[in-house]
């Protein structure tokens, strides 16, 4: 690992070396132009913001490394296996900071968190930025990297995994805002970045996922962007269960001035190919996903007693689309309700009928253009 910019580079082997409960110097101010062995534990880090009594022994057989970036020397450091925290050191840890020193499986999490900001068991922290990096693709903070090049290679392969298991009762309360959650990104801005009115510039992120199939790359199974799995066993059970949810925040106050979408499908200038279809109801590799009591797009009057009525403009607006076929299409016998289920049109056989109750108000025979009419036809005003 190499970088530049202001901070040190600390890393520490096998701790078997260094006994457990003897007090070693420490200063993570101190400059050092490659990675340098360090004790786990003592006064000198409480100096820096950790405290020695609240973090647990560290066995003879422990491998710690505790790690902060001196970019300035551009020199790389070598990470031993086991647990790491990366800092730059003018950022302190906030009060109530877990920082474990043990990665043994055995170990866990103890006491109060103090402070009610995200805490962190290990930090990799980049405190300043200014950086020129125009000229390639970017810089990343934490790059991970999995080449699979090998004749013997064989199973599945996972680049970054990610994994929360509940499986002891906790303290939490159904009365509590709490979630377990596998992995979570953020992204805020709080600057203007050089855009105005007439060209507004900057685009924030909160993840973005890439999957391709370079040049040379033939005979593949699939390809797919993104799976997301949800799975309820028999004998568990849930109040709700959602494949995606897309929510505005509470503090959601300023509409797009350009697009302002939830969901969204676009191509990038350049691509030629154009989905067969846009959004789909079952697919060739998966068996289907409803039953006879399933709606496929629908709405649900909310639970919350403090949100705004039900109301918007349009349901589907194609308007901005010339269709060479039909703008929908259903299944002989399928209908088009209005008045909630209560008035319907639909096609069965060889008429088109018009139903209200139950009771066929109107029907259109196919061939003939014949008009059966249950009632009487009206004609008010001259033709």
């Amino acid at each position: 690992m190499a970088v530049t910019g202001p901070g040190i580079a600390h890393a520490l082997p096998d701790s078997s070396s260094t006994k457990p409960d003897q007090p070693q110097s420490f200063s993570s101010d101190a400059p050092v132009s490659a990675a340098t062995a360090l004790p786990p534990s003592g006064k000198a880090q409480q100096a820096n913001g950790f405290d020695p009594e609240s973090q647990r022994r560290v066995t003879q057989k422990t491998k710690v490394a505790r790690i902060a970036l001196n970019t300035a020397m551009g020199s790389p450091a070598k990470i031993p296996a086991g647990r790491v925290e990366v800092r730059v050191p003018s950022l302190p840890p906030a009060e109530g900071s877990v920082v474990p020193t043990v990665s043994s499986t055995t170990d866990g999490y103890h006491g109060t968190v103090l402070s009610q900001e995200i805490q962190a068991a290990n930090r990799f922290i980049m405190n300043s930025d200014n950086l020129d990096a125009s000229s390639a693709r970017g810089l990343s903070n934490l790059y991970t990297g999995m080449r699979v090049d090998g004749a013997d290679a064989r199973g599945n392969r996972v680049a970054d995994t990610a994994v929360i298991s509940v499986e002891g009762k906790t303290g939490n309360r159904y009365t509590d805002d709490y979630y377990y959650v596998a992995q979570a990104s953020s992204a805020f801005a709080k600057v203007n970045d050089s855009g105005t009115a007439r060209h507004p510039s900057g685009n924030l992120f909160g993840g973005n996922d890439i999957t391709e199939l370079r040049t040379g790359s033939t005979y593949w199974n699939s390809i797919t962007g993104r799976e997301i799995d949800v799975e309820v066993q028999s004998g568990a059970s849930v109040l709700d269960k959602v494949g995606v949810q897309i929510v505005q925040t509470a503090k959601d106050r300023v509409a797009g001035t350009g697009n302002d979408i939830a969901l969204g499908i676009a191509n990038q200038a350049g691509a030629t190919t154009g989905w067969s279809q846009g959004i789909s109801f079952g697919m060739r590799n998966g068996i289907w996903p409803f039953n006879i009591s399933s709606t496929l797009i629908g709405s649900h009057a909310s639970a919350m007693s403090n949100g705004p009525s039900y109301t918007a403009l349009n349901g589907i607006d194609f308007t901005a689309i010339r269709f060479s076929g039909a703008a929908m299409t259903t299944a002989d016998g399928s209908k088009i309700c209005l008045n909630g289920r209560d008035a319907c049109w639909y096609h069965s056989g060889t008429k088109l009928y018009y139903d209200v109750g139950g009771s066929h108000m109107l029907s259109i025979e196919d061939g003939t253009g014949n008009v059966i009419l249950r009632g009487n036809l009206i004609q008010q005003g001259t033709p």
